[in-house]
């Protein structure tokens, strides 16, 4: 998820908690070993939600886990110009 970071200053908001979760759901949904993985990320958010969701519940609690998915949402929108 560094990667993200550095390419997408947005991604410096996503809760510390939540990285984990988001990694490895991004493998769960086929994005990590595809050259353009933030995109793929973006273009199955839904499925990435599903995935990554219950465990950033679990890891950060329901509020920080809110703000998790409004800043997946905003990534995707302002740094991969992809609606999610």
């Amino acid at each position: 998820m560094n990667e993200s970071t550095s390419a997408c200053p947005v991604a410096t908001n996503l809760p510390f908690c939540a990285m984990a979760c988001i990694h490895a759901a991004v493998i769960d949904i086929g994005c990590a070993a595809r050259p353009d993985i933030h995109h793929c990320q973006c273009e199955n958010f839904s499925a990435l939600s599903s995935v990554a969701g219950p465990c950033i519940v679990g890891a950060c609690g329901p509020e920080l886990a809110l703000q998790a998915r409004s800043v997946g949402v905003e990534i995707c929108s302002v740094c991969e110009g992809v609606s999610a």
